[in-house]
């Protein structure tokens, strides 16, 4: 979950009125309720309209939403095929890119497992002449990045197989 700051009304030099040389500040002059206001950072939930969050992993299974995955899965922020015919490096070179392509993605990220392990040259190549890059990664490190780039409003498309 993202957080945005707020900043203040008015810049901080007007805020804060200097003190002459030699004075202490008053406590009236730290505590008035118009610079403690204007000091105030607030902190507020970014919804930003996510439908699917990750929630936890092992090596087996993803928790997506309240939903357990044990089979392989594409996830976009718009979308979850959790019936993804595609479970090793093999079959995702030959079925691979019309599965990866479905959302529009600017990147592609392969969870590849409890390490990580390169896919198929071909279809790496394919993605990059089309303007689109894809990144292999153990699954621990694929969820997390997947999870950072959908709050950024990235298109993005996570496969892990399992």
């Amino acid at each position: 979950m993202a957080f945005v700051q707020s900043f203040p009304r008015e810049p901080l030099h007007e805020a804060v009125k200097p003190l002459a040389r030699g004075s202490a500040p008053s406590d009236n002059t730290l505590n008035s309720p118009s610079t403690l206001q204007n000091l105030t950072m607030r902190l507020t939930q970014d919804d930003r309209g996510i439908n699917f969050v990750i929630r936890s992993f092992s090596e087996s299974q993803v928790t997506v939403n309240d939903r357990q995955l044990e089979r392989s899965f594409l996830l976009t922020p718009d979308a979850l095929e959790a019936e993804v015919p595609i479970d090793d490096l093999e079959t995702l070179a030959t079925e691979g890119e019309s599965w990866l392509l479905r959302d529009d993605p600017e990147v592609v990220i392969v969870g590849t497992g409890e390490r990580t392990r390169m896919g198929p040259a071909a279809l790496s190549a394919s993605l990059m002449r089309q303007g689109i890059g894809i990144e292999y990664m153990d699954t621990a490190a694929a969820l997390r990045t997947y999870t950072v780039l959908a709050s950024e409003l990235r298109r993005v498309s996570l496969l892990v197989l399992l």
